[in-house]
């Protein structure tokens, strides 16, 4: 039995070696392409740009410390806009105007799926041609919690940053707001991790206790429970390639899917991992042509996976650490079960620290410029080091922008159940249409949506002013969210009224405040402890 265990112990590590050993070997070629780059990039260089400094303060946009953006003129090709995306390790690119003014963005998803998809020659493509113009932005002094909010609801990844002249302040990269917050989350949860513990301890003593006093100890351990990736895994299969599939039908495959990644299987299985930013390292720039390029030559052998059980926080961890932004999700047997990104995943923390924070959440990113712990991933731009080229211009010139978006606070906390599975987004207040296509996203079939007015009544949702009146509804009566009503939908009489009203049993809610949730636990406990300490001594 020992040996048996010994051999395959060290089985294990030999398998262990060699897969580091192969994606070891990858990342030398990457690091080549970039070297070589570099160096013909380095030739080009004009003289270096004084770096602006902004001051930051707590709480806005500026404490979230927005990275440098990396500028391109309009007119440049898309090979030479992805070998600078490569040496500069970008995969978002604001395309500037004559004039220096913001006329465009784009990013290395665009790249695979305007480009290469779409059967475009990088060589002679203008980013012009691909780019997505006039995008919205955001001042330096914008509130931070407002300005995630604004992209989660959008679905924006990047948020150009301007000052209030309207000059390119930098990038905002939601993930990379994720990552600072890490180290903080990490010792929340782990403060909530004892806390839930005893919890758990006093509710298997106090068994028979009011339905009210299990309700309420239910609610405290929900708040302080970290979810894990079952809770964000989709019902969709992530998209399969073989070995030997060409890089031109992967990226067609990844734009008919909207998906920046796919799985490259073989026999054995999991193989490989194949993303948008590879096409524009180790394709574009590189100077491979997307028809005769088999995937097996340009994928990420054998990555990184997770158990469906690990959390949503130790997988943005294993992300972070090890630089990537896809994570396949196996079960024990190995089995593919599904495949995880680190928007979704940003997305689900935000909701909890808004869930944990209610609509204060912005006390949360305010404490994150107290930080001590300075970025690994985006420094200040004022440490930002110059770096300029003839096509290449400075995010920090003086530049005039006509037309930055100002930001408003719209939006609000969503949560419903379906099919055994719960749902938690945040979203507009002002827009059903989108808010319904968000949701049959998530239920992947139609649906109807409805929620509960203020007489506990059932009130079917069919336009702007309708979602409008659940979020009032909510704010009166104390809650943070809206708890929608979602039932798989079904073709009626078109006679049927569009508003129906389905009477309802009242629930027995309680309502905590967010902002004594922690307090009061510790006291409850407290009490309760006590109580045990007197009963069994009493015995």
């Amino acid at each position: 039995m020992r040996l048996t265990n010994s051999s395959s112990t060290i089985h294990s590590a030999i398998e262990s070696d060699i897969l580091s050993s192969t994606r070891q070997r990858q990342s030398k070629k990457d690091e080549a392409i970039r070297k070589k780059i570099e160096q013909e990039l380095s030739r080009k260089r004009s003289n270096p740009t004084r770096i602006r400094q902004t001051k930051k303060i707590a709480g806005t946009v500026s404490a979230l410390r927005p990275a440098q953006a990396l500028t391109l003129k309009e007119n440049i090709l898309v090979i030479e806009a992805a070998q600078l995306m490569a040496a500069k390790r970008s995969d978002c690119v604001l395309v500037v105007d004559d004039e220096e003014h913001l006329n465009g963005i784009f990013t290395a998803k665009d790249l695979a799926y305007r480009v290469v998809a779409d059967n475009l020659d990088a060589r002679s493509t203008t980013v012009s041609d691909i780019m997505t113009r006039n995008p919205m932005c955001v001042t330096a002094d914008t509130c931070a919690q407002d300005a995630l909010n604004l992209m989660v609801s959008r679905g924006f990844r990047h948020l150009p940053v301007c000052n209030e002249e309207g000059d390119i302040f930098g990038l905002l990269d939601i993930t990379k707001c994720i990552y600072e917050a890490l180290h903080k989350m990490e010792k929340a949860y782990g403060s909530s991790r004892k806390l839930y513990d005893a919890l758990e301890g006093v509710e298997r003593e106090w068994a028979n206790s009011p339905v009210q006093l299990v309700q309420y100890m239910e609610t405290l351990k929900d708040k302080m429970s970290c979810p894990d990736l079952t809770s964000v895994l989709t019902h969709h299969e992530p998209v399969q390639v073989s070995l030997k599939t060409q890089v031109r039908e992967v990226a067609k495959l990844m734009k008919e899917y909207h998906t920046t990644a796919v799985l490259v299987m073989d026999h054995n299985g999991l193989a490989g991992i194949f993303t948008s930013k590879d096409i524009v390292l180790r394709v574009i720039a590189a100077g491979l042509a997307p028809d005769s390029c088999s995937v097996v030559r340009v994928m990420t052998p054998h990555p990184d996976t997770a158990l469906p059980s690990t959390s949503i926080l130790d997988a943005l961890k294993k992300m972070h650490d090890g630089h990537y932004l896809n994570l396949p999700v196996l079960d024990e047997d190995k089995n593919l079960v599904g495949l995880i990104d680190v928007l979704r995943l940003t997305y689900a923390t935000l909701e909890q620290i808004n869930s944990i924070e209610g609509n204060q959440g912005a006390k949360f990113w305010h404490s994150i410029a107290f930080s001590e712990n300075e970025s690994i991933l985006s420094d200040p731009l004022s440490q930002a080091p110059p770096s300029t080229y003839p096509e290449l211009t400075s995010s920090n010139s003086s530049t005039e922008h006509e037309s930055t978006a100002s930001i408003v606070t719209n939006t609000f906390s969503f949560k419903f159940n379906y099919s055994n599975k719960t749902h938690r987004f945040r979203h507009e207040i002002n827009n059903f249409a989108m808010l319904l296509e968000t949701i049959q996203q998530k239920t992947e079939q139609p649906v109807t949506v409805a929620y509960l007015d203020d007489e506990n009544d059932q009130v079917l949702m069919t336009c702007d002013s309708d979602l409008m009146d659940s979020v009032q509804i909510a704010k009166n009566a104390g809650l943070d969210r809206v708890k929608l009503i979602v039932k798989r939908h079904i073709k009626q009489n078109p006679m049927t009224e569009q508003r129906s009203i389905v009477k309802q049993e009242k629930r027995n809610t309680i309502t905590i405040p967010h902002d004594v949730i922690l307090p009061a636990a510790i006291t409850f406990l407290g009490v309760v402890i006590l109580s045990v300490f007197t009963i069994s001594k009493s015995k």
